[in-house]
Order: structure tokens, then C-alpha cells, then sequence
């Protein structure tokens, strides 16, 4: 049985088990990168032969970053593997190991502390559900799908804490088998769904846009209508840009927020809590990085009064 074959298959089965944005990722994986490739390659010989899942493997190299070469590698051995187990009964007691170029690591970009407040005061200026967005993103530290998805429901105003119990996001339509759709779904780890305390002043302001909604109401627009996350990560750069602020993704508000509750010393289980991450590690490997100032003033305190 070929790889084309095997794949409705197998896709039947990741589908009762994956959430849909998970499935669409593997449908892109299978149809842009592993069907041309290896589709009509045989399982069985594909499974002894290392020189043609590397190959696969090498084909992209230096056209893809590191990660999603090794989500081809996780899909097409999978499939092997689910092969040999549901369709042969047979159980793989390993797998071939596949070679990946290293992932270069890459610092994300934060705001300074000046920035930050340079970007609310444009967004207390020029008031608006999607405005306070951000004001809510940088004291939070929420994904972007996550606040998009945040409906009043999720706030309770009378404790001033946010319930993160879902996220939005654009996959391939996989039912229609073209274009895209809106899809939500629970946060992607048990750890993700969170509550986050809101600072006194961002309540006062959240109670205010509430007296007008309901609780079926999205926090972004305060209404029914949903702004989605690609809308706007645009209109914050459209934001940032007004506010006179350099653009930076907006991954970066949580990083921003991140760099800021460490520097102003609290501590990583808390930080990482908030963030919604399995383990501290994370949150120091991520996002916690010490600023120029924060390596200067800690140099300058060690060596006061040595050199």
C-alpha cells in the first residue's frame, strides 16, 4: 500500500482524535510537502529506508525553518507507524532516526518600559473596544487568539479576572476542501486554561465597555461580531504606527508583558502561571530575557567598588 493510498485512512483516524486546527495542519503538511514527494512510495519499503525519509527531509532544507521540517518528519513517520500497528498489527518498536538542520533561536521582540507607555496613553486617548485591546494584552500577557475569543462571559468584573477558556483561529476549510474558516476551540494545554487577575485600572475601564454589552459579546468589538486575529494583528500595527511606536508582532505584547513582570521582580511560577505554561523552563527559555540596562546595572552592582 502506497503513502497516497494509506492517507484517507489515516486521516479519518487523526481526525477523532486532533483538534481541527492540529488536522488542517497535517492536511497542509500531507498535500504541499509529503504527497508530492513520497506519496506513491510503498509503506512497508519507505519504513526500512532511511536514505528516502532524509531525503524528504533535505529536500526542504534551507527553504523551511527547522520546526516545520520536523513536522513533516512527526507526520509521514506516523503514518508508518499507525500503518503497521491498525493495518498490519504489528507494533514498531522503533523508528529511524532523522537528522534536522538546528534551530537558530531567535529573541523576540518586547517593548521598553517608555514604549509601553507611550502605546496606552495613545490607546486612553483614542478609546475604543479595539484599542483597549492592547491595554489588555500588555497587562495580561494573552495570545492574540485568545483575546479575540474572549467574550464578557469570560470576565468576571465582581472578582476582576479573566477566564481564558478559548481561542480563535483561521485554518483550511477541510470540509469543503478549499478556502479558510474561523474555528474555536479550548486553549491547545490543560495549562493554558487560566484565570488572570486584571489591575484596578484596566477593570475600571472594562467595567465601563460592559454596562453597554451582554455576555454573548466579544470583548474586541463589544457586540456579536468577532474581529479575528488576522484583522487585528493588522489594526494593531495600524495602532502601533499612530501611537509613534516601533511595529513589532504582536506576539511581542506578551513577551513584552513576560520581560516586564520579571524585571520588576516577581516571581517565574507566578509569571508562568499567567502566561499559561506546562513549566517555568518555558517561560525562561521563551520569553525572559534580561534587557541591556538589566545585563549593565547587574555588572555595575556585582563589581561596585572591585574595578
Amino acid at each position: 500500500m502506497t503513502l497516497k493510498e494509506f492517507w484517507p485512512e489515516y486521516f479519518e483516524l487523526k481526525k477523532r482524535k486532533v483538534k481541527a486546527s492540529s488536522l488542517s495542519i497535517y492536511q497542509q503538511i500531507w498535500r504541499t510537502r509529503i504527497e508530492p514527494v513520497l506519496g506513491d512510495e510503498d509503506i512497508e519499503e519507505l519504513a526500512r529506508s532511511r536514505s528516502k525519509l532524509q531525503g524528504l527531509i533535505d529536500s526542504y532544507s534551507g527553504v523551511l525553518e527547522p520546526h516545520s521540517l520536523k513536522n513533516i518528519g512527526i507526520v509521514v513517520k506516523n503514518m508508518t507507524r499507525i500503518y503497521y500497528e491498525n493495518v498490519l498489527g504489528i507494533s514498531m518498536m522503533s523508528s529511524i532516526k532523522l537528522e534536522f538542520p538546528e534551530s537558530e533561536k531567535k529573541e523576540l521582540e518586547a517593548y521598553t518600559r517608555d514604549e509601553q507607555k507611550k502605546l496606552v496613553a495613545w490607546a486612553k486617548e483614542n478609546p475604543s473596544p479595539e484599542s483597549f485591546g492592547i491595554i489588555i494584552a500588555l497587562s495580561t500577557g494573552m495570545r492574540i487568539g485568545e483575546l479575540c475569543a474572549l467574550r464578557w462571559k469570560d470576565v468576571d468584573l465582581d472578582r476582576g479576572i479573566i477566564n481564558v477558556r478559548a481561542t480563535m483561529e483561521r485554518v483550511n476549510d477541510i470540509e469543503r476542501g478549499t478556502g479558510t474558516k474561523i474555528i474555536f476551540s479550548t486553549p491547545k494545554s490543560r495549562s493554558s486554561r487560566r484565570d488572570i487577575p486584571i489591575l484596578p485600572s484596566v477593570l475600571k475601564t472594562m467595567k465601563v465597555y460592559a454596562r453597554v454589552g451582554r455576555p454573548e459579546y466579544f470583548v474586541l468589538s463589544n457586540s456579536e461580531r468577532l474581529v479575528e486575529p488576522r484583522a487585528y494583528r493588522d489594526k494593531v500595527y495600524l495602532m502601533m504606527d499612530a501611537a509613534g511606536v516601533r511595529r513589532i508582532k504582536f506576539h511581542g505584547l506578551r513577551h513584552s508583558f513576560a520581560t516586564t513582570m520579571i524585571a520588576s521582580g516577581a516571581d517565574l511560577k507566578t509569571t508562568s502561571s499567567i502566561l499559561g505554561h506546562s513549566s517555568v523552563e518555558i517561560t525562561m527559555d521563551v520569553y525572559v530575557h534580561p534587557s541591556p540596562e538589566d545585563k549593565r546595572k547587574s555588572i555595575g552592582k556585582t563589581f561596585k567598588g572591585l574595578l
